[in-house]
């Protein structure tokens, strides 16, 4: 007779699912995330040149989004 084995496992409990690094924005282009530290961190989606791609709209829309994304969570001084 074979043994099967059924477990059962709660992640919510254990320490590590907690998210480390939450997001504070979510673009089309970018994401950016706040670390643990306090400090702010972009990062860039995977770019998709398909047909009609431009470097230059592309390259405007990811300022856009960033502008926005950090927009009131730094201080312009």
């Amino acid at each position: 007779m074979d043994t099967f084995y059924f477990s059962v496992f709660l992640l919510e409990t254990m320490p590590w699912t907690n998210k480390r690094n939450p997001y504070v924005f979510r673009g089309k282009y970018i994401t950016i995330t706040r670390k643990d530290d306090g400090t702010l961190s972009p990062h860039f989606r995977p770019i998709r040149m398909g047909k009609g791609f431009s470097l230059e709209r592309y390259a405007f829309e990811v300022y856009r989004e960033l502008r926005k994304g950090l927009e009131g969570l730094i201080e312009n001084k």
